[in-house]
């Protein structure tokens, strides 16, 4: 029996913890070691330090200062604070990215394990019969593409105001919605199309005029790189939050797709071939057994309840 229940996902926490939570087919929350059998290598993430004052005090200077005079002082330690900030802010994304990158990549196993979306694919090659089918296409089909589920999503037990005034309360024991419907592809997703993010390369792009010269320009800098860089580094993190939570609803929205469909609560998209033969112009290229594939009938939820298997719980 698929188990909407078995899915797993890994929590922000990981990052420092280096552990995953899932849930169990009871629903009770577990914890996964990820760091059984791996071991921490050296980061390539550039640190904090790498652009203090005093290390980017050895980097070539220009000779032209354009805030030369007592005058415009201010202006040049507010420009400098600003240099240091932006350089924080783009390093500290990169560094914290990369680690995240470095730390999924150290539990590929485990994650391929828990985000495995072959076996939720659908096969498109052919036209299905039976519109309640309850195979599971294991494997893409050599010589066709496959077909991505639609993505349900789902909710019990909800309550709610149907007019607004208070009158009348709407009562539903589940409730279920296409966030997205199904369509045709050439490869299967992976968890790396969502998490794995490139943020760029470290580097300092500041323009050597502004690099601090006194110490005052020095503690600015620093204070202000330092800003920066946590700045950057809750970015990073709100990026792999963001990702992972579209990762999880996509993931258990296309098995909730796969639990109704075995409970004939929703229907079995259909797809047409059209054989066009030997085509191209003759000149620069040419098509052998050229076909075109077309989703013909997209899944929908089925109404008459005496068709369901049972009634779902996820």
């Amino acid at each position: 029996m698929f188990k909407l229940s078995q899915i797993a996902v890994v929590s922000l926490l990981a990052l420092c913890g280096a552990s995953a939570f899932a849930y169990d087919s009871k629903g009770e929350p577990v914890t996964v070691n990820l760091n059984a059998g791996n071991t921490v290598r050296e980061s390539a993430a550039p640190t904090l330090d790498d652009f203090s004052a005093d290390n980017i005090a050895k980097a070539k200077r220009s000779e032209d200062d354009p805030f030369k005079g007592s005058d415009i002082r201010d202006l040049r330690v507010a420009a400098v604070r600003e240099a240091a900030y932006g350089l924080g802010i783009r390093n500290g994304l990169v560094a914290r990215s990369i680690l995240i990158k470095e730390f999924l990549y150290r539990h590929r196993s485990e994650m391929d394990r828990i985000f495995n979306f072959a076996p939720l694919m659908l096969d498109c090659g052919k036209e299905e019969k039976n519109r309640y089918s309850q195979k599971l296409i294991a494997e893409r089909p050599n010589e066709n593409c496959v077909m991505q589920p639609p993505v349900i999503l789902g909710a019990k037990n909800l309550l709610s105001d149907k007019d607004g005034q208070g009158d009348v309360l709407r009562y539903s024991k589940a409730s279920f919605r296409i966030k997205k419907q199904a369509r045709l592809i050439t490869t299967i997703p992976i968890w790396e199309n969502y998490l794995v993010f490139d943020a760029g390369t470290p580097g300092n792009d500041v323009h050597p005029s502004l690099f601090p010269k006194s110490d005052e320009e020095k503690r600015v800098w620093n204070l202000a790189l330092a800003e920066g860089w946590d700045k950057g580094v809750d970015q990073a993190n709100a990026i792999y939050r963001q990702n992972l939570a579209m990762l999880n609803e996509d993931f258990s929205g296309m098995q909730r797709y796969q639990y109704l469909l075995l409970q004939n609560l929703v229907t079995k998209p259909f797809v047409s071939r059209n054989r066009l033969g030997v085509t191209g112009n003759g000149k620069t290229g040419i098509s052998i057994d050229d076909i075109t594939l077309t989703i013909t009938e997209r899944p929908e939820f089925n109404l008459n309840s005496n068709d369901w298997m049972l009634f779902p719980s996820f």
